[in-house]
């Protein structure tokens, strides 16, 4: 809040310029607290009292709260006083990881039933169906559920949330599920969901048990057009399990680290961008039936026991299936894994057939890219053009993109 002083009248005169701004302004701001410190604002002022009854976002993080009973006392609290002629935008319910924490006698202090060796939270599926029942009567567009870390969701709890969750699917646009396991009947759920066109799923659990050797979980979204995994795999000890992703509608998708699928297919006729990233080339290269591709990020990780050849034919294979893309974007250890299998290359025409512009993303100063490299991504272009098409970008190391 800033206070400008200056002189009127011979007086000192004081502007509160944050509280004077539009109501929808700052409404946006609180819509970046959580529920708790937003209704915490109410205090600042009369002018501020109302102000987080009418904000479309709510975020409630069961992180802040030491008891089960403080977290639901302040959502009950919440769902009274909002504002009910507004609906409601978006909303991220996290359960939080109080579960794993002990009393000093050993026992837990609270906890949600993910599982036999975690004590159930009594009203945790009643006090999540309030929030959902509301949020279905408001118009909710947004859903992000966090589980509780380093858990495992029991088959009975997830479709119960999945239950739960379907009670928006006439109004549900984007939907974040952090650590779930999907079971053959959030399967048969996923079809409620007809408004759902952004899914991101991280640590997830894809699988199902009516199929035992590979799973589709997407096909059955008919207007599903972002697509992220994060970490995502098979349930355990469950054998070889390919995973597909069917999208007809899909124009973005991204995968990371997904290693521990027997093969991955993708069929997305109107896919338009696709990235890559992580250990999710190390086993077996995915099958990618895209056509329309216009961009294109990939970044396979590299240890120093990975041997090169095998490496750089994991790229070179997944370059040919990426041979109509205009925009490719990738690391610099890209381009230093086929200047050192350079007898790959020999035989290899480059495969892209409308690329424009490749994009080399580097956190130290990268060495010039041979001639032969250049070649093989920008076929016959002549040295001007291929100057003029290929872009360095200075980043940080890469990190690992959870978020």
């Amino acid at each position: 809040m800033e206070v400008k002083k200056g002189r009127s009248n011979g007086e000192t005169q004081g502007i509160d310029r944050l509280s004077n701004l539009p109501d929808h302004i700052l409404g946006s701001i609180l819509s970046f607290l959580n529920a708790n410190d937003a209704v915490r604002s109410s205090i600042l002022s009369n002018r501020w009292r109302a102000l987080w009854k009418t904000v479309p976002v709510l975020d409630f993080d069961g992180d802040l709260f030491k008891t089960e009973h403080k977290f639901s006392e302040c959502v009950g609290k919440v769902l009274a006083l909002r504002n009910h002629d507004c609906n409601l935008r978006s909303l991220g319910f996290n359960f939080g990881d109080h579960a794993w924490e002990r009393q000093p006698n050993g026992e837990l202090l609270f906890g949600f039933n993910f599982g036999d060796h975690v004590r159930d939270w009594p009203n945790g599926e009643k006090l999540f169906n309030q929030v959902m029942v509301y949020a279905a009567s408001h118009g909710l567009q947004q859903l992000s559920v966090r589980c509780v870390l380093g858990t495992e969701v029991s088959n009975g709890t997830f479709n119960s949330l999945v239950g739960l969750v379907s009670y928006c699917n006439q109004s549900l646009e984007t939907l974040e599920l952090l650590r779930f396991h999907l079971t053959s009947a959030a399967y048969r759920l996923w079809p409620r969901f007809k408004m759902l066109t952004t899914l991101n799923l991280a640590f997830c659990y894809l699988h199902d048990p009516s199929s035992e050797n590979s799973v589709d979980p997407f096909a059955k979204f008919p207007c599903l057009k972002n697509l992220r995994l994060v970490c995502c795999s098979p349930r355990a000890k469950v054998g070889p399990v390919s995973l597909k992703i069917s999208g007809l509608q899909l124009l973005k998708l991204e995968m990371v680290d997904l290693v521990f699928f027997h093969g991955i297919e993708v069929t997305a006729p109107k896919l338009e961008s696709f990235g890559c990233w992580g250990d999710v080339l190390l086993q077996e290269v995915p099958r990618l039936n895209i056509c329309s591709i216009d961009r294109a990020y990939i970044r396979v990780a590299r240890y120093e026991q990975t041997a090169l050849q095998p490496l750089a034919k994991q790229y070179m294979e997944l370059f040919r299936a990426l041979y109509n893309t205009k925009s490719l974007t990738i690391y610099f250890d890209a381009i230093k894994i086929l200047s050192e299998t350079r007898d790959l290359l020999e035989s290899e025409l480059s495969p892209f057939i409308r690329l424009m512009s490749l994009n080399v993303l580097y956190s130290e100063q990268p060495l010039k890219i041979p001639s032969r490299v250049m070649l093989y991504f920008m076929g016959g272009s002549s040295d001007v053009e291929v100057e003029e098409r290929i872009k360095f970008h200075k980043v940080a190391p890469p990190a690992f993109p959870y978020s």
